[in-house]
């Protein structure tokens, strides 16, 4: 499990739901960013910095952090419903809070609940930007129930799916 410290309200950097029939791109985070993406529909191949990869199936939501998404990979059609904020970077002793996450989610129940609020997200992003108070509550709302389930299913010892 992951955890990182954030010392700030997050903001939207982008929202959005893409589809394509191949698909084969370097992802080029922002400093102190995390994406979060559901797979609707296909598969995704994600590799990290260190070329490890992770196999995305449709259902599963993916938590890339800036410092470790590398590149995507399809080959067959695919749709992914995501976004990505971006924070100032915190410590244990600093006011901010911490956001513990697994690099994937397969629970179908959790996840399911987590593409509501990405699509309500992206709704929200697309009529009141990045700063709308309804956006930014939706970005809470997804991040407490990754942590809340990352912290319950690394206590179960549930890591990735297994």
């Amino acid at each position: 499990m992951n955890t990182i410290y954030i010392d700030n309200i997050p903001k939207v950097w982008f929202a959005h739901t893409f589809s394509a029939q191949k698909y084969n791109g370097i992802v080029d985070l922002m400093p102190n960013s995390i994406e979060i993406t559901y797979l609707k529909k296909g598969t995704l191949t994600y590799y990290d910095k260190n070329n490890r990869h992770f196999e995305l199936k449709e259902g599963t939501v993916f938590i890339g952090a800036f410092n470790t998404i590398k590149k995507v990979y399809t080959s067959s059609f695919h749709e992914h419903h995501t976004f990505s904020i971006i924070f100032s970077q915190g410590s244990p002793e600093s006011d901010g809070f911490s956001f513990s996450y697994l690099p994937i989610i397969f629970d179908e129940i959790v996840c399911k609940n987590i593409a509501k609020y990405i699509d309500l997200l992206i709704m929200e992003f697309k009529i009141s930007g990045a700063n709308g108070l309804k956006t930014i509550s939706y970005v809470y709302r997804i991040l407490e129930m990754i942590d809340s389930y990352s912290t319950t299913a690394d206590s179960k010892n549930e890591l990735y799916g297994n």
